[in-house]
């Protein structure tokens, strides 16, 4: 550490450190503010596809698979939230017992740009996310 002298100006050797301790710094402050948002907006769009499959296999599991029209409803009521590629795929008529099986798969959607303040690579914008979940039938 070096003391200023008392005219409060800086030596000629430290001219432009402060943009110096700038440019090191604020790719790291950004890192730091922006990564926590990004990965909250992915985490909340796992969370509601979750819910979603357990809403769906519930009444799967009431009427002994999934249907056309369920399959339809799934879709549309992601697609409303703004999932892209929702591909749904289920087990139909099964017997009391059976394991009924749910899965719903979409995609990421555009790629994370905190990854690149690390020199990390952001998956690709076609990165599926899929949620699955097992439920025994319930038909007599």
């Amino acid at each position: 550490m070096s003391i200023r002298p008392s005219g409060g100006k800086r030596g000629a050797g430290a001219r432009g450190s402060a943009t110096l301790e700038m440019l090191i710094w604020l790719p790291v402050l950004l890192f730091l503010l922006f990564m926590p948002v990004e990965t909250w907006m992915v985490i909340a769009k796992r969370q509601y596809a979750d819910h979603v499959l357990n809403t769906y296999l519930t009444r799967a599991q009431i009427q002994g698979g999934i249907d056309g029209n369920m399959v339809n409803e799934i879709k549309n009521n992601l697609t409303q939230k703004g999932y892209t590629n929702v591909v749904v795929e289920g087990d139909t008529d099964v017997g009391r017992g059976q394991p009924i099986h749910l899965t719903i798969k979409y995609e990421l959607g555009p790629a994370l740009e905190s990854y690149r303040f690390i020199g990390d690579t952001p998956p690709a914008d076609n990165t599926v996310i899929e949620v699955s979940g097992v439920a025994a039938s319930e038909v007599p």
